[in-house]
């Protein structure tokens, strides 16, 4: 059958009917998305459940929601509560881009010291925060802990959560709190237009060993972005902005404007090492301050080094299938 293009407003789900929120959907089929047999959909059934925890909240995953309490069989729960549809661009293309994200694993000391000099800060209660430069030179909030790499901290502000190894039986699990209400600007885009870097070095990997070897411009760059994050301890893994658990390679952040938290997604995109592809269902469970557009996702990779190495490269070409709930 002949896909066809539908062009329908997210009111279906939210009962929203701004301009923003409308997004378009061309019709398929499970027969017709490359990889989904081969999928380890069991495990995709279970990540789905435990999210269900908090998305059932939502009117348009309470029923589905409930089905799966009683489902045993993936196969049939996907197939048989979820009509597939491929996203598209305004311009009709499906093919966006997919990055990555991890959680960043820091040592750290619950007091200052020479060595553990930058600190975590709390969300303070006054609305008049400042800016980055501002905020580092007032030095007059309250800290969680400070780390030894500056860096380092602000790779922490673009995951939103992290570990904070203070000794060997203390961690603390930090996730995002707020931020001081300013403009984001990518220090990426800066160092490239400083000829800091080339643009095919503007990973997280290439971004750090610039200012890792060059001390005397780090203030300079990151203060680039404005925006300042905040964070607060808890005593979960790395939560996202549904509020459950994020699983690694099943959880995607996305642009809550046209992909609502807690739906499954099926994701063809590529490992920006192996450049094997990935074609699964993950969950959108999470969003990001810069993940904007239809067409466009950030993939959890997990926690540490590990995660970092596939994360900080990740910038590949995608397709997102979106599951709505029949």
């Amino acid at each position: 059958m002949k896909l066809l293009l539908v062009s329908f407003f997210i009111i279906l789900l939210t009962g929203c009917s701004s301009k923003k929120e409308i997004t378009n959907f061309k019709i398929t089929s499970f027969d017709k998305i490359d990889g989904f047999y081969e999928d380890n959909l069991t495990y995709a059934f279970e990540v789905f459940k435990k999210n269900c925890e908090k998305s059932k909240r939502f009117d348009y995953l309470k029923n589905v929601c409930a089905k799966s309490e009683a489902q045993t069989n993936a196969y049939k729960f996907f197939t048989e509560n979820f009509t597939p549809y491929l996203i598209i661009d305004d311009k009709g293309n499906s093919i966006g881009e997919t990055t990555g994200y991890y959680e960043p694993v820091l040592n750290g000391s619950l007091t200052k010291n020479h060595k553990y000099k930058y600190p975590i800060y709390e969300m303070p209660k006054s609305k008049d925060i400042g800016t980055r430069a501002q905020i580092n030179s007032q030095n007059d909030f309250k800290a969680i802990c400070y780390v030894s790499n500056e860096t380092d901290l602000y790779l922490l502000h673009l995951q939103g959560s992290g570990k904070i190894k203070i000794d060997e039986n203390n961690t603390l699990n930090l996730v995002y709190a707020g931020n001081n209400g300013k403009k984001y600007n990518s220090v990426g885009k800066y160092m490239i237009k400083k000829d800091y870097i080339k643009s095919y070095k503007a990973t997280i990997q290439g971004m750090k060993k610039f200012l890792d070897e060059n001390p005397k411009k780090v203030s300079e760059i990151l203060n680039q972005n404005e925006r300042y994050v905040f964070f607060k301890v808890i005593g979960k893994k790395p939560v996202g902005s549904l509020g459950v658990e994020l699983t690694p390679k099943r959880s995607i952040a996305v642009d809550t404007n046209y992909i609502k938290l807690g739906l499954p997604v099926f994701l063809h995109t590529k490992n920006p090492i192996s450049n094997k592809d990935i074609k699964k269902i993950v969950i959108a469970n999470d969003r990001g301050v810069d993940i904007k557009g239809k067409v466009r996702a950030d993939y959890f990779w997990g926690s540490g080094s590990e995660a970092l190495k596939y994360a900080g490269r990740m910038k590949e070409k995608s397709r997102l299938i979106v599951l709505m709930p029949k």
